[in-house]
């Protein structure tokens, strides 16, 4: 396959499956032809691809695949087409070769790749100063394979491969041994970067980076430098590089420039102050758990498929730990949970079991102190009946947390669930001069929501930001919904009240954690995340002490059932 364009793209082919390197063909601004013969943009030397076959031409910012007529057909997806928009991720048949669609990551979007910020671990965010067609790329699932060398003719060369190999397995059984004594992540991945660093010369710097945050991003969670000395220099990593291994199981590498005419010039090379590049995607199975990254300052030492297989095989080795680490405390969380959640049940039948018993002596004692005037007997009995109340309370939602309830989504106006509920809370707020202000999504979303359960961590929600103004003069109270971009439901109760310290944010969703003193029970946040992560959603909550907090819920869209 041949590729007659230069300079940066927007949008590239990449040969699908991709189980040996290939390069990432930039599609070309304008129109780019497609087929067999020499004259055509990208050329594609196979029988069944016809001499014009295909053009993809840029149209108000949208790339369109046409097919000219050829002998066997432009297939999108599996579906013959005449003329089709291209979406990122798209598979395009030519005849009996596939190709994905692939387009530069959007600097603006959100998801976990816009955490990745400035001095973050050593690490910047570079705007794209890798071009991704001089790259090559190989599937995850296929660069591992490589640990072992094919069969070789020349002798000597075959005996130099089998020691590298031999070498590198041992060193994989020695990583292995010292992973299963690890006791923390950051222990586990640098050990993975120390092992990448001796057994691959070419590498001078690695980082790894982890998902699987509170907050949904990506984040530095390993550095480490051959020469102490640089470890004050910043790693700049691609916004681009990062989406492709990330998204598409990529493994990418940079190609051997001094095989490239464009660099035989050492001297350009050191301008344009290039590095050899290395990124393998961290895979449990198809789902992806975080990168490896390394690089080395020589472009003119490019990373072998050895050097490539050998990271891929440490890739899988860390993130295969790092799950069994992550299931093992699951594990345990779930035993723990679900102890606790047995020992509420009981607890709280057997509180609501004493009241129900004492109920009557409590209501019969209230008729003989009505008729005294006696001040302080009366102020002791409401504090009494008060503490009753909590009690029962108490038990009511110890009950509602321990029991499992099954989601039961179903379409439903989120606004109209929340306006339901602003009479009743406006005369309250409004006896305590609290102001209820709405900025409610003027789309009216409608989402699929167990509603019950909705309207109940709703109603948590308020009733805490309720808590924290109500010993402000000024106190003030918003509820917010919208829709963003990435199609996610966002809920939001803001507050200028007390505000959160920072230690207590870490622990505010903790089961029987309260801020309120005796006055809380600990139960409340921890019903309103226990719901939101049933829903598949988030919530987070960001706050300064004495400026207030914001609640936030978010809820990925879900088709109907």
């Amino acid at each position: 396959m041949r590729n007659s364009s230069a300079g940066s793209s927007e949008a590239y082919l990449i040969p699908y499956p991709a189980e040996s390197f290939s390069k990432p063909v930039p599609i070309i601004m304008g129109q780019t032809s497609i087929g067999r013969d020499v004259s055509n943009t990208i050329q594609i030397l196979q029988g069944s691809v016809s001499p014009r076959h295909a053009t993809i031409t840029l149209v108000d910012d949208r790339y369109v695949l046409t097919d000219l007529d050829s002998r066997n057909g432009t297939y999108l997806n599996e579906e013959k087409i005449q003329t089709a928009a291209l979406k990122h991720h798209d598979k395009i048949s030519f005849g009996d070769r596939t190709f994905l669609f692939l387009m530069k990551a959007d600097p603006l979007s959100d998801g976990w790749l816009s955490a990745l910020f400035a001095g973050a671990g050593g690490v910047d965010m570079a705007e794209d100063s890798v071009e991704p067609s001089e790259l090559l790329a190989q599937t995850a699932a296929s660069a591992a394979m490589g640990i072992f060398p094919p069969d070789m003719a020349d002798v000597q060369a075959e005996a130099e491969g089998a020691a590298l190999a031999h070498q590198r397995l041992s060193l994989l059984y020695q990583l292995s041994e010292k992973l299963r004594s690890a006791q923390a992540a950051e222990e586990i991945l640098d050990k993975g970067l120390e092992l990448i660093l001796k057994a691959i010369p070419a590498a001078e710097r690695g980082v790894i980076m982890l998902g699987g945050h509170d907050d949904g991003t990506l984040k530095v969670s390993a550095v480490k430098n051959r020469d102490h000395q640089d470890a004050s220099r910043s790693i700049p990593i691609s916004r681009t590089i990062l989406d492709w291994v990330l998204t598409e199981r990529m493994v990418l590498v940079s190609q051997n420039l001094t095989e490239d005419a464009r660099f035989q010039d050492s001297e350009s090379i050191r301008v344009h102050n290039l590095n050899a590049i290395l990124v393998v995607p961290l895979m449990k199975g198809e789902k992806v758990l975080g990168m490896l990254y390394v690089d080395g300052r020589n472009i003119l030492e490019a990373f072998t498929q050895p050097d490539v297989a050998f990271a891929a095989a440490v890739a899988n080795e860390l993130a295969l730990c790092m799950e069994n680490m992550h299931l093992q405390k699951e594990l345990i969380q779930n035993e723990r949970m679900a102890a606790i959640g047995l020992m509420m049940t009981n607890l709280a039948h057997n509180i609501k079991n004493l009241l129900t018993l004492n109920q009557n002596a409590l209501d019969l004692l209230g008729l003989q102190l009505r008729d005294l005037e006696d001040q302080r007997i009366q102020k002791s009995w409401r504090y009494i009946t008060q503490s009753f109340t909590r009690i029962n309370n108490l038990a009511v939602n110890m009950l509602a947390y321990a029991r499992e309830h099954e989601m039961t989504p179903h379409p439903a106006l989120i606004n109209q669930l929340i306006v339901s509920h602003r009479e009743a809370f406006e005369q309250s707020l409004a006896n305590k001069g609290i102001v209820l202000e709405m900025r409610l999504s003027p789309d009216n979303p409608r989402w699929m929501m167990d509603t019950s359960q909705f309207q109940r961590a709703f109603i948590n929600l308020v009733v805490n930001a309720i808590d924290a103004v109500k010993d402000r003069p000024d106190g003030k109270i918003i509820v917010a919904t919208r829709v963003t971009d990435q199609r996610q439901l966002e809920v939001s109760v803001i507050d200028n009240g007390c505000g959160i310290s920072p230690e207590n944010q870490a622990r505010i969703f903790e089961l029987f954690f309260s801020t309120k003193g005796t006055g809380g029970s600990g139960l409340g946040l921890s019903m309103v995340k226990k719901f939101v992560d049933k829903m598949g959603g988030t919530i987070t909550v960001t706050s300064a002490v004495d400026e207030g907090s914001t609640f936030t819920m978010t809820f990925p869209e879900r088709t109907p059932v």
